[in-house]
């Protein structure tokens, strides 16, 4: 059985893709729409979305290692 994806029903969201999960729908709510500039880089000042710690970690992973 193939599941529907769920879209996003957001007031001017752009994004066209579908989330085949609720949970993936509110992950890209809460960091793209309701805080997109929750967290921010202490090294260079880029921001990331709320709930993306993921991204912020890989961030300062590559952009700031010490070589």
């Amino acid at each position: 059985m193939m599941r529907s994806l769920i879209h996003c029903d957001w007031k001017g969201c752009t994004y066209s893709g579908g989330f085949s999960r609720e949970a993936c729908l509110w992950r890209h709510i809460k960091s793209t729409h309701v805080s997109p500039k929750a967290l921010k880089c202490p090294h260079c000042n880029k921001t990331f979305g709320l709930g993306r710690e993921d991204k912020l970690r890989a961030h300062k992973r590559l952009a700031h290692r010490r070589g």
